[in-house]
């Protein structure tokens, strides 16, 4: 099956509830066949009518994890096997109400493991999320956060400022910094700073 067919199929729930097996074997021999992109897509779909998947919802559920979604997933039904790799994608200090997504957590174990990442991802990918976890981490003293405009600066100041007052955050590249500061600069400000 096509998956603008499978995705066409996944929105009317009538016909997920005559057809649900036979939905979620699609799905799933399109995350065998190396296309996650697309699965991630039509899985994100079938959430939206997760209860029309009737006693088959469990291997939907087995999807999302295995895709990642944990955002997307209801902890309180998740077998103690799956329930630990939701876990494992929740960064301490966040609270009870976040999770990573699979790729959002690499960045952050990434980050937090002294790499240094440059990340390109869409709006929607939770950039923000991963730089206020690290942050929250309390295993950095300066944090630099580089942003693609000026206008995005203050923004983000006002942001920061708010969830981590016990940070300076520097925005001017005539500013001195404090002994803990979040740096919010855009590309030419960074390079011109000399502190």
């Amino acid at each position: 099956m096509k998956p603008n067919e499978l995705k066409d199929r996944l929105n009317r729930p009538e016909e997920i509830s005559k057809n649900s097996f036979s939905l979620l074997r699609e799905l799933a021999h399109l995350f065998n066949a190396g296309d996650e992109e697309a699965c991630r897509d039509l899985v994100l779909h079938a959430l939206a009518h997760r209860e029309s998947f009737g006693g088959h919802a469990p291997i939907l559920d087995g999807l999302v994890r295995e895709l990642g979604l944990f955002p997307y997933v209801e902890k309180d039904r998740l077998p103690l096997t799956d329930a630990i790799a939701y876990e494992y994608h929740r960064p301490p200090n966040s609270g009870e109400t976040f999770v990573f997504h699979r790729e959002q957590a690499e960045v952050y174990r990434r980050l937090v493991n002294g790499d240094s990442i440059i990340l390109s991802a869409p709006t929607s990918f939770g950039k923000s999320r991963i730089i206020d976890a690290v942050i929250a981490s309390g295993r950095f003293r300066n944090v630099a956060v580089i942003v693609p405009t000026i206008a995005l600066i203050d923004e983000t100041r006002r942001r920061l400022s708010n969830l981590f007052p016990r940070f300076k955050v520097v925005t001017q590249v005539s500013q001195s910094p404090a002994s803990e500061n979040i740096f919010v600069f855009t590309a030419e400000r960074a390079n011109s700073y000399s502190q």
